[in-house]
């Protein structure tokens, strides 16, 4: 092979030569991944308080916002 014409037609020669070796013969993979939709919840940035008192905010005490989607 000496010129690019030459190569690229041997190259599809070789693609039609192995096509049937590159089928994709694999089963589908299952869906193992369980989707939680979250289409509303609480905001909260924290604050000085949170942070002299991290339990309030675990109590959900202090300013929180409800977001919906």
């Amino acid at each position: 092979m000496e010129t690019h014409e030459q190569l690229s037609a041997e190259l599809l020669c070789q693609r039609e030569k192995h096509a049937p070796f590159m089928r994709n013969l694999a089963p589908p993979i299952p869906e193992t991944r369980i989707n939680v939709p979250v289409n509303e919840f609480d905001w909260h940035l924290q604050n000085e308080e949170d942070k002299a008192d991290f339990a309030a905010v675990l109590r959900g005490d202090g300013d929180w916002k409800r977001v919906t989607y």
